[in-house]
């Protein structure tokens, strides 16, 4: 397709066609056409076609022989005879499929200058985006996840960032995409592990494979698991972040890629595979059981969701189980890490599921999320050495005598549910901390429970009247206090 920009037609837009994500210019060896376009998206290619229904337009469609000579022999034709600007001192333009240029597998005739796509497990910017063989530069990801301006051919590697769909969490994993393909994503990322680890198969082998593989949780072999743009298919989609999580919880870089060559190599001798499965994860990505019982847990929630792909990702990083298996998970996050997990939660489903405060500790120093549990520990002496805040901790208290009002509302921080304090029968310290006690009481901001009936001593030297009185309405014990 050619673009011959006449007077009345808007410039600004056919040029924005033409430098659009997914045009770039040709490389034909070393040398770089700068009036030849390859299109390694659809929509510019679409666009254009649009235009050139339209007489005057000033886009028309050219033939292209088939044959690598004839082709060649073809764009040097072209190029020789379009040097010169047109009238006005336009130029002419001659756009190309990739598919026209040899392919996306590496061996192309003409390949794109440079480079241009997504990197998607969510959207994930800030990624580091670089050729497999450095062969090329490396570039950043954009605020959209996008990256452009990548030089070199051969196969495309992400690594890091932060994943901008599930609330700013950080993305742990390397991920991979084939030659030609824009989109890097953890279902690209298998496909050319299958290419590459898993038997050698052909791109189109490895796409029918994972189509195969994943065919009970919603792909059916039309499913486009390499798209040009971000998908818009929540199947293709919470699958993507089912693998993400794989990778996670293997432990991210260079143990999740183990973590995919070993899946890679279970689909290509089991033929399907279940990510909701415990024992299937368990053989297929070489991951502990109780790791794979956390990450069948995850991977089921995410399969529950609805069918939008914003809820997919809100819940893509949450876990939750047993302390023991969640132990077992987070063992593989390194501190550098924990910014990968979400909310970790340890449901209370039978009579013994609370947890120490040691425990909490070790979960909360595990993510930037809201650690949910029922505490085990009932004195405020342990309970004291509690660590983080805003966590959401169910706490009884066992404290009976002379508890003090400054560690009630240090306590008060740790956790956003209300604390069951009907255990305490006396309260002491300041008249501004009894009063932070009771108006957290009143106002269960979180708050306490069982309150209103204790004994109260105001330790300050001296105080007020008013304040005394204030004391005396949030309770009906005794109050004792020096008045000024």
């Amino acid at each position: 397709m050619t673009k011959r920009i006449p007077k009345n037609i808007d410039i600004k837009t056919v040029d924005s066609i033409i430098n659009s994500p997914g045009m770039e210019p040709a490389l034909m060896g070393a040398a770089v056409l700068g009036d030849v376009r390859v299109a390694s998206q659809d929509q510019p290619l679409q666009t254009l076609e649009l235009l050139a229904q339209k007489s005057g337009s000033g886009v028309s469609r050219v033939q292209i022989p088939q044959g690598q000579a004839e082709f060649l022999e073809f764009v040097r034709e072209w190029t020789a005879k379009h040097k010169r600007p047109v009238g006005l001192g336009l130029t002419t333009m001659l756009v190309l499929p990739l598919a026209a240029c040899g392919g996306g597998g590496g061996s192309g005739i003409l390949q794109p200058a440079t480079s241009s796509g997504y990197v998607v497990d969510g959207y994930i910017s800030g990624a580091s985006v670089s050729r497999v063989n450095k062969s090329g530069n490396t570039v950043t990801t954009d605020a959209n996840g996008q990256y452009s301006g990548l030089t070199g051919t051969g196969a495309i590697q992400s690594i890091g960032g932060i994943d901008i769909a599930n609330g700013g969490h950080t993305s742990i994993n390397i991920m991979n995409a084939p030659d030609g393909v824009s989109l890097v994503t953890p279902l690209s990322t298998l496909v050319m592990t299958l290419m590459n680890s898993g038997g050698g198969h052909t791109q189109a082998q490895a796409v029918s494979m994972v189509q195969t593989a994943f065919a009970s949780a919603g792909l059916t072999m039309g499913s486009n698991i390499l798209p040009t743009a971000i998908t818009t298919d929540p199947a293709v989609y919470k699958i993507g972040l089912a693998l993400a999580n794989v990778m996670t919880a293997a432990g991210g870089g260079v143990s999740g890629a183990v973590a995919i060559t070993s899946l890679a190599n279970y689909i290509s001798a089991h033929t399907t595979v279940d990510l909701t499965s415990v024992s299937q994860l368990n053989l297929s990505t070489g991951v502990d059981t109780g790791t794979a019982t956390v990450l069948a847990a995850q991977n089921t929630t995410l399969a529950a969701v609805g069918s939008t792909i914003i809820q997919a990702s809100v819940v893509q990083t949450n876990i939750s189980g047993t302390i023991a298996n969640l132990k077992a998970y987070l063992l593989h996050i390194t501190p550098t890490n924990i910014g990968a997990i979400g909310a970790v939660t340890v449901p209370v489903t039978g009579s013994d599921d609370s947890i120490s405060v040691a425990d909490a500790n070790t979960l909360a120093a595990k993510t930037n999320g809201v650690v949910t549990a029922t505490l085990r520990n009932s004195d405020l002496a342990s309970l004291n050495t509690l660590t983080g805040a805003g966590n959401a901790y169910s706490i009884t208290l066992s404290d009976t005598t002379a508890v003090s009002a400054a560690v009630l509302n240090a306590l008060n921080g740790k956790t956003t549910v209300a604390i069951d304090a009907s255990s305490v029968t006396s309260i002491s310290g300041s008249y501004a901390d009894v009063n932070a006690v009771y108006t957290s009481f009143y106002n269960a901001n979180p708050g306490f429970t069982g309150l209103g009936n204790e004994t109260v001593t105001l330790t300050d030297a001296s105080v007020s009247v008013a304040n005394a009185n204030v004391v005396a309405a949030y309770t009906t014990g005794v109050v004792t206090a020096i008045i000024s």
